[in-house]
């Protein structure tokens, strides 16, 4: 095997350790969120938020209906108890009463409104704990699903790590270092093939005596352009 192939062998399980790397990090940036969760949990808690103001609300206008029908209830009772007697304390009682009563049908109307938005704030509680058990449901499939998968990443990597092993231990430690370097400064592609006569890299055709250097000679040719070692099968 020339030393362009054994550099290449080893940059085909770098590059597949890399992909199966990223794909672990998204696994457990996925596994860290739960954004359906949570924004599942803040419609709710909003939705109960305004549920308990509304049902504040009915209850004082209840309260308020209340009080008022007991004050009523005082002033019928003065009213027709036949202690007042005196024409003016009779028509104030009277005014007083009439005065109850429109408070009073003021009220029940506020009341029932508030009742209607209590009504409508439980239809959208149940509504949004559905949508919570949905999203909770939902991750904790989704989490089964990804924690499968990264358990075979994991076997895959180690396998991996053996043929790596394996494949850099006859690279001469100069060779090593050199495709180490070069991986780095080329976002990971040391090595590049040549196909139809040119870097499959960078697409720039090498002259034919370095193109033919590549095919018949066991030593590392670069690319003019990229500075690539240039591989041909």
């Amino acid at each position: 095997m020339s030393r362009a192939a054994a550099l290449m062998r080893l940059q085909t399980i770098d590059s597949q350790i890399d992909a199966h790397r990223n794909r672990l990090a998204e696994i457990d940036r996925a596994l860290g969120q739960d954004v359906d969760v949570s924004a599942a949990r803040s419609a709710l808690a909003e939705v109960q938020a305004a549920l308990a103001e509304g049902s504040k609300t009915a209850r004082s206008f209840e309260a308020e209906v209340q009080s008022v029908v007991a004050k009523g209830k005082e002033v019928e009772t003065t009213l027709y108890g036949g202690k007042v007697t005196h024409p003016k304390e009779l028509r104030d009682l009277q005014n007083d009463l009439a005065s109850l009563q429109r408070r009073r049908a003021a009220l029940e109307d506020k009341l029932l409104e508030a009742m209607v938005d209590v009504e409508s704030g439980e239809t959208a509680e149940k509504a949004a704990l559905a949508r919570l058990a949905e999203a909770e449901t939902a991750l904790q499939k989704s989490h089964g699903t990804l924690t499968a998968e990264r358990a075979k990443i994991e076997s895959t990597l180690a396998r991996l790590a053996i043929e790596r092993e394996a494949a850099e231990a006859p690279i001469p430690v100069t060779d090593r270092e050199l495709y180490g370097t070069l991986r780095q400064r080329k976002r990971g592609l040391a090595v590049a093939r040549l196909e139809d006569g040119a870097c499959a890299a960078c697409g720039v055709a090498p002259s034919s005596s370095r193109a033919q250097a590549v095919r018949q000679e066991n030593a590392i040719i670069f690319c003019g352009n990229c500075e690539r070692i240039l591989y041909a099968e």
